[in-house]
């Protein structure tokens, strides 16, 4: 397998918080519809934020139908409406990541964030620092941190024979 070259290996890296970032922040979004958020964002002129947001709540009433809907055979699931959902979300990212006095007044106003979604960000923080340490180390490096661990196995089995 071929090694990942530095700038290779910071881009990978860079991609992880940046999806950490996204993640932060729609782990303030309320599922549903939140008019003092609503009410908020119009009074510091956020319209367009604002609509982002109902759009994204209509969407995800929408999915949720939906699904209820498979589940009782009425329809099949239409992958359309997440697709949308997705564009709605990442839209919405990119706006509260430009505009950070939104990004404030949501969470000012959020409710106790979903435990599951910080620990869900807590293990890719996690994970994204394991990618760093193994994609940063040289091949140099991890080939001396091999033959001295192999080096270290073979006097412990040595060790243990003689004793």
């Amino acid at each position: 397998m071929h090694k990942l070259t530095s700038l290779e290996a910071q881009r990978v890296i860079s991609v992880l918080d940046d999806s950490l970032s996204r993640l932060s922040s729609l782990s303030y979004v309320p599922s549903s519809h939140d008019d003092n958020l609503v009410n908020n964002l119009a009074d510091a002129g956020l319209n367009e934020i604002k609509s982002s947001f109902l759009k994204l709540w209509q969407l995800e009433s929408l999915d949720l139908q939906n699904r209820e809907n498979m589940n009782n055979k009425q329809t099949s699931y239409s992958s359309e409406n997440l697709d949308m959902l997705h564009q709605q979300s990442r839209s919405l990212c990119r706006m509260l990541r430009k505009t950070p006095i939104a990004q404030d007044i949501l969470m000012e106003l959020a409710p106790s964030r979903d435990p599951n979604s910080l620990t869900l960000m807590d293990n890719l923080g996690e994970l994204a620092g394991i990618y760093f340490r193994k994609l940063s180390t040289t091949v140099e490096e991890e080939a001396t941190n091999e033959t001295t661990l192999r080096e270290l196995s073979d006097r412990e089995k040595s060790a243990e024979k003689d004793r």
